[in-house]
């Protein structure tokens, strides 16, 4: 059944969460699985949109995906945030940089 097999993928998806890396391939390879996690949060929300029953889903539940959306992107753009800055900084103290 389908519910069973998204069950087992969010007790999966927390257990890759809560999973230290040991490396710096580790922690490439968990993150490149994390990156999975959050698509499979975008196809959901593709499915919410473009399905049928969309009228189903209440207001409480739409603001709920919205906020849950929110509460992931913030760490993602601070992160892109943090890379640029510092490569703003690399750039200005070596001029050779790219």
């Amino acid at each position: 059944m389908k519910y069973d097999e998204v069950r087992k993928s969010i007790e999966v998806a927390y257990a890759l969460i809560n999973d230290e890396p040991t490396d710096r391939l580790d922690c490439i390879h968990k993150t490149l699985k994390l990156l999975g996690v959050l698509n499979s949060g975008a196809v959901f929300l593709n499915g919410v949109v473009t399905s049928p029953y969309l009228e189903d889903f209440t207001g409480d539940d739409l603001s709920y995906i919205h906020e849950s959306f929110c509460d992931s992107a913030t760490p993602i753009i601070e992160m892109i945030e943090h890379f640029n800055e510092k490569t703003e900084k690399e750039t200005k103290e070596n001029s050779l940089a790219v």
